[in-house]
């Protein structure tokens, strides 16, 4: 009984939904389905004239409004981009015609959508100018768009927050705005579509925190260094900002403000180029030109390392890296050992640990033919046991080679049979300091590569308090060119001298024929040259006051001989201390046509007095008392044979050395 009850039942619901599904087809085949659109206009369950109605009525009075960020509306009428309706062009007709009536049920499942450009149709061109005309696309209106980024606050890094902007991509919005009129949106809300640019790196984001946490590691590194007796702790605000992050995910380093912070490291540490003060053995101080000698920081090898260190975050305590090196930072950077050149008392002095080990008079650069020893702070290039030194018109070996400045160089110079006094104003060398066998061998055995060498005259002395207050101020940029005089002075090492660029190369043979060698000749260090430390037998340990015979036996171009003895005696001048001697000194060196050590070429007038004082004091050797009652020509007759001599005397007429 209950199942012929439930029988009857779904029979009369089978033939319920019969009905009703052919009742739908029926009415479906002239009306729309439901959830149906055509060109965005809601046309379920409406036959053709009732949408073509609807369209007709919508166009009549349609605007498409813009619902802006803020709050903001703008809109866009038909007649600015030309908007055409025409709903009655068999359009809606042929839509329902392509709808099969007996398919509603599956329209509730999936709704239709019809549309057609014939329907709603508008000028490209007039809707490119009107949306160029609204003020949400206009750039002085529109707020940036901006990603989070790091900044550091005084004691950390934090982000500062994206900006949501109003920024809006014009193409992609003018085909928006199109597909918005060909539907007859009544509106768009610009925020709801997307149209306005998103930040691609938010303050909360893992990324940007990931960044932060990298930023203030490095940022808190300690950074020290140690410079001499000095401390230079770098603060966390500085190392701060060298770190920057362009893309806000990435973090690099700002080069331009670690150069700008190791130029300030290089004006406050940077001696090299700039003068020295100098007490010289007289007791008189002078300021020594700036040269090649001195502390120089090395900005592109130290901000690499720098960049490397703060990566690996250890704690950095050091000095800084420097291309040139000196003895010390602290006090006069050349220390307590180096070589004292004084041009004008032709005289030479090496210092170890503050002690005078030797000294002795030289001959410095011809004044006469220009060939000036530029005076300056200089390091030793290297030094050279038995090089041969060779320029125009001369090949001569030498025991000891030290050069500290280009071609210039310190070097033992046996042709010749006196040093000091005037000879260098008409009989000097190419440039170089000429000294005496002993002396030369003497500093030999004292110094190594980067050994400072401190060359000066009268015209650089200055007063106590002038040193005083130059060893105490703080220490300035290095200058690209010096004073007038200064620059004169230190001119490069690389230029040619005049009349014979003293060039040349080491050669282990020697020559049998010691001619005068012009100094300022350079010997090319060979590969592997062994540099034997000259310790002075006790025959030539002296401080130049006396000459070796076998430099006495050697030949020179002039009949001038003279004892070292004599020489040192004529060279030792009093040397000014005070402010007015120093004035007195340096108004006599100033004018032009007088010679100021190296710095002028000495006028015919005084190579004729040194001319004439030099014969007075013909040279009398000490070694051969007997010299002393001869004259020049029988002197020199008595040292070396007399062919001998005139055969070398004829070969190096003119060359002063």
């Amino acid at each position: 009984m209950i199942f012929k009850t439930l029988g009857v039942a779904l029979g009369g619901m089978a033939a319920a939904a019969l009905a009703a599904y052919t009742a739908g087809g029926v009415y479906f085949q002239s009306h729309f389905y439901p959830g149906t659109l055509v060109n965005g206009i809601d046309a379920s369950g409406a036959n053709v004239d009732a949408v073509e109605t609807e369209i007709s009525n919508i166009a009549s009075n349609y605007c498409l409004t813009l619902e802006e960020a803020g709050g903001k509306v703008e809109q866009i009428l038909p007649q600015d981009v030309g908007l055409v309706v025409d709903a009655r062009d068999g359009q809606v007709e042929g839509f329902m015609k392509s709808q099969n009536g007996w398919g509603w049920i599956n329209a509730l499942a999936a709704p239709m959508e019809f549309e057609s450009k014939g329907i709603v149709t508008y000028s490209k061109s007039k809707l490119k100018d009107a949306v160029s005309r609204l003020d949400c696309v206009n750039a002085k209106n529109v707020v940036k768009t901006e990603d989070a980024y790091p900044e550091f606050n005084g004691s950390k890094f934090v982000a500062v927050p994206e900006v949501y902007g109003t920024e809006i991509n014009k193409k992609q919005f003018t085909k928006k705005v199109g597909d918005a009129l060909t539907h007859l949106k009544e509106s768009v809300s610009l925020e709801e579509e997307g149209f306005y640019n998103q930040p691609n790196i938010k303050a909360d984001s893992e990324e940007m925190q990931q960044l932060l946490s990298e930023m203030n590691r490095i940022a808190s590194t300690k950074l020290t260094y140690t410079v001499g007796e000095t401390t230079e702790e770098v603060p966390k605000e500085t190392i701060a900002s060298w770190l920057v992050s362009p893309d806000s995910k990435t973090l690099t380093y700002d080069n331009d403000a670690m150069m700008a912070f190791l130029d300030q490291m290089a004006a406050k540490y940077d001696t090299f180029g700039l003068p020295k003060v100098l007490k010289t053995s007289s007791g008189a101080y002078a300021s020594v030109p700036g040269g090649s000698y001195g502390w120089r920081i090395d900005k592109e090898a130290e901000l690499a390392n720098l960049q490397k260190e703060l990566v690996e975050g250890n704690p950095i305590q050091r000095d800084f890296t420097y291309q040139y090196t000196a003895h010390t930072h602290d006090g006069p950077d050349y220390g307590n050992s180096y070589v004292e050149v004084n041009l004008s008392a032709q005289h030479v002095y090496m210092y170890t640990n503050g002690q005078l080990i030797c000294d002795g008079p030289c001959v410095s650069g011809d004044v006469s033919k220009g060939n000036i020893t530029h005076r300056g702070a200089y390091q030793m290039t290297y030094k050279e046991y038995h090089a041969v030194l060779r320029g125009q018109g001369y090949d001569v070996p030498v025991d000891y080679w030290m050069p500290f400045n280009g071609n210039e160089g310190l070097h033992d110079a046996q042709w010749r049979r006196g040093f000091g006094g005037s000879i260098y104003m008409t009989n000097g060398s190419h440039g170089c300091v000429n000294l005496p066998l002993s002396t030369a061998a003497g500093i030999f055995g004292q110094v190594e590569k980067g050994f400072p060498v401190l060359v000066y005259s009268n015209s650089d002395l200055i007063s106590e308090e002038q040193a005083m207050t130059m060893l105490g101020a703080a220490r300035h940029t290095a200058q690209s060119e010096e004073t007038d005089t200064q620059s004169q002075d230190t001119a490069s090492s690389e230029s040619t001298e005049t009349d014979a660029t003293e060039s040349g190369s080491s050669e282990s043979d020697s020559t049998d024929t010691q001619s005068e060698a012009a100094s300022g000749a350079t010997a090319t260090q060979p590969a592997g040259t062994q540099t034997p430390t000259a310790v002075p037998t006790a025959e030539t340990q002296t401080t130049g006051v006396q000459t070796t015979a076998a430099q006495t036996t050697e030949p020179q171009a002039t009949a001038v001989q003279t004892t070292e003895a004599q020489t040192t005696a004529a060279q030792t001048v009093e040397v000014p201390t005070t402010e007015a001697q120093i004035a007195e000194v340096q108004a006599a060196e100033a004018p032009a046509a007088e010679v100021q050590a190296v710095e002028a070429q000495a006028t015919e007038t005084q190579i004729a007095e040194a001319q004439a004082a030099e014969a007075q004091t013909a040279a009398q050797i000490t070694e051969t008392p007997s010299v002393s009652t001869m004259s020049a020509a029988e002197a020199a007759e008595a040292l070396v044979p007399g062919e001998q001599l005139a055969a070398q005397e004829n070969a190096l007429q003119g060359q002063g050395q």
